[in-house]
């Protein structure tokens, strides 16, 4: 009788395991970023931000009917080919419903290019959200960008800037071959000129600016403000070069917007460097404290302008696919496209044709002190 007591509830412990409901598979959102080489730091921060945003909606029960999200982080390597065929391979092999892009520019227009060919049947992609800058926003409901426009950022760092400073003479330099670069140089060349008594001339370059001839008649122009609009690392060279030339005017940072935390570590960053940017860890919502002091806590650094711009593009991708409640590409980009207003690590954003009207900052650094001038409300 014993045995026979023991026998039946073997049997049933195995038809209690047998009888148990699998876990459905997760709704899987790609997010690509570059995780070797020289943009590692970049990438590593965007991917903390996700992976931040990932647990706090898994706390939060954040799902799509029974099944969880999960990020899939994949390398892009800084290199556009590989954005090219990963994106790809996640539409098609991973199957995933949403894109999460590289916090560059250039590597986010790629993917959305690559991407475009999978909008429809037979696969599952529904949104794509890009963190940076996007120049050239394509047509339809399906891309959001979190990216302050270069033009936008052009105009008020020319408007601001000439608050602080008398409008004189600027001189801008521009990186020829830079998207971002030429466009905020020519809005800020326009919003410059309009300034009474101001005056503005661009040169430009389209090579290494390390063999260029304008540093001698730029130094001898005696500008009252320089803009340098091309990439962070040329910015930065350019701002020691102009120290050593003896150039004491206020240099302007004109390149797709990296926050300040690229210019604070920078020894090379003098007096009186002005930007516009997206994100002052210090101008923060009361969401951006709650998020700044998790990501301390989590990684024993504080939060840059890619971990924030991460954090809120994988947070506004789970809430779409939370309310959607479906995987249907129809119905994400219905939520997609009435999503109103997202409470953003900054404060409120909206979207207007794709494009983000958010609040913008303008610093200026003295060294390594951080000073936000001005806060700039969307539509001002």
């Amino acid at each position: 009788m014993l045995l026979l007591r023991c026998s039946l509830a073997g049997c049933l412990l195995l038809v209690g395991v047998g009888c148990q409901k699998p876990s459905p598979e997760p709704v899987l959102v790609g997010q690509l970023v570059s995780l070797t080489g020289a943009e590692r730091a970049r990438g590593e921060s965007a991917r903390r931000g996700v992976q931040l945003a990932a647990r706090e909606a898994a706390r939060e029960g954040k799902t799509v009917g029974e099944r969880s999200i999960a990020f899939v982080h994949v390398d892009d390597r800084g290199d556009a080919d590989t954005v090219q065929a990963e994106t790809v391979r996640l539409l098609t092999v991973n199957q995933v419903t949403a894109l999460l892009a590289s916090p560059d520019g250039i590597l986010a227009e790629r993917l959305v290019r690559a991407a475009q060919p999978y909008a429809g049947p037979p696969y599952s992609l529904g949104a794509i959200v890009v963190p940076g800058e996007l120049p050239d926003l394509p047509p339809g409901d399906m891309v959001l960008s979190l990216g302050i426009p270069a033009a936008e950022r052009g105009r008020a760092l020319a408007r601001e800037v000439a608050r602080e400073v008398p409008p004189g003479r600027a001189v801008v330099l521009t990186d020829s071959r830079n998207p971002a670069a030429t466009r905020l140089a020519a809005a800020f060349l326009e919003e410059w000129r309009r300034q009474p008594r101001a005056q503005a001339e661009e040169w430009t370059y389209a090579s290494d600016p390390k063999n260029t001839a304008l540093l001698e008649p730029l130094s001898r122009a005696k500008p009252d403000v320089v803009l340098l609009a091309g990439r962070m690392p040329d910015f930065l060279d350019w701002c020691a070069w102009l120290t050593q030339a003896g150039v004491k005017a206020p240099l302007l940072y004109g390149g797709e917007d990296r926050g300040v935390e690229a210019l604070r570590r920078d020894s090379r960053v003098g007096a009186d460097v002005y930007l516009a940017t997206a994100y002052v860890e210090e101008q923060v919502s009361p969401v951006g404290k709650e998020f700044a002091r998790k990501y301390r806590e989590e990684y024993q650094v504080g939060p840059d302008l890619d971990a924030a711009q991460a954090y809120d593009g994988a947070r506004l991708l789970i809430e779409v696919l939370h309310r959607a409640q479906s995987t249907s590409r129809l119905r994400i980009r219905q939520e997609l496209a009435g999503l109103g207003t997202f409470e953003s690590v900054t404060g409120p954003v909206s979207w207007k044709e794709g494009r983000p009207r958010r609040r913008l900052f303008l610093v200026r650094m003295r060294k390594d002190r951080v000073e936000v001038v001005r806060t700039v409300e969307p539509g001002s």
